[in-house]
């Protein structure tokens, strides 16, 4: 499999959800790093399409990147840990015989709608496209696996929604210091607190750019 040429095409196919045709790419070779390089960019779209709170928090250039870097390794531990929690749902509540790395590659092939995440930057329209990519890109999981893990309808929405589920007790419990330490990298990597409430960003866009920040 040539990662590059399929890329396109695999997204173009999960994007009308044939399901059965791009479960056809699941285990072959070269597949692996098709899911990762999926992943990666809808990462980096995603911080690219959220990026306007960095230009109001005035984050310079060389900083602007490091925070979407960093943002983009956020995603993929997310995407990683999300992917993890399916698997074992799967395994142990319905004894699906699927792998770890098939579940990765069904989670990543299932985020392919959210390449298009920069679309979040324009405005008015971006917030609900945003959220329209993200129930496409859910649904698209959801068929996906019930297609490669031969689970029923049900059974599919149940993992995926169970595995959620067990992914946000985490980040409020044992994983609470994971995403202040993830909050700290990304404050490290603009080079400043930034602010995302939006009071705050709209008291930061009345307000004058410091002298400093000018040069």
């Amino acid at each position: 499999m040539e990662v590059l040429n399929s890329f396109w095409p695999l997204v173009q196919q999960v994007l009308r959800l044939e399901t059965a045709t791009v479960a056809t790419f699941v285990g072959q070779p070269g597949s692996g790093q098709l899911a990762l390089l999926i992943v990666l960019t809808a990462g980096l779209s995603e911080a690219v399409g959220n990026s306007v709170v960095l230009f109001v928090n005035r984050v310079r250039p060389v900083r602007f990147l490091m925070t979407l870097l960093v943002a983009s390794i956020i995603f993929t531990f997310t995407y990683f840990f999300w992917a993890l929690t399916v698997f074992l749902v799967a395994r142990l509540a319905f004894s699906a015989s699927g792998s770890f790395p098939l579940v990765l590659q069904v989670i990543a092939f299932g985020f392919a709608p959210r390449v298009f995440g920069f679309l979040e930057f324009l405005p008015v329209l971006g917030r609900p496209l945003s959220a329209l990519l993200r129930m496409w890109s859910l649904l698209a999981v959801l068929l996906l696996t019930a297609e490669v893990l031969a689970l029923r309808p049900w059974q599919a929405l149940a993992t995926v929604g169970l595995g959620a589920v067990v992914l946000l007790t985490m980040q409020q419990t044992i994983g609470r210091p994971l995403l202040l330490l993830a909050n700290w990298f990304r404050a490290r990597a603009a080079g400043r607190e930034l602010v995302l409430d939006r009071q705050g960003l709209r008291e930061l866009l009345r307000s004058p750019v410091p002298k400093e920040e000018q040069r």
